[in-house]
């Protein structure tokens, strides 16, 4: 949601977006006004099930990785 508030203050400002100002979202929400913010997309699901899993395995005294990288994608629309 801090893009779609960079957005309407460049609005504000008289800024053009893409051309003065770029903005890219981290959630890949597309909502409203926030329909044309390129943005990354993260896995929203995998993390959730990744989360439960490492819990029951640090209930269960296993060990969890400190680290897991997943693929995120970027869309690209019209804030870039």
């Amino acid at each position: 949601m801090l893009a779609l508030q960079v957005l309407k203050q460049c609005r504000r400002l008289g800024k053009a977006v893409p051309d003065q100002v770029k903005v890219i979202g981290y959630d890949g929400i597309s909502v409203g006004d926030m329909e044309d913010l390129t943005t990354i997309v993260h896995p929203i699901k995998k993390m959730g099930e990744l989360a439960v899993r490492y819990l029951l395995l640090q209930i269960a005294g296993e060990q969890v990785p400190l680290e897991t990288i997943l693929p995120v994608r970027l869309s690209e629309k019209r804030t870039t």
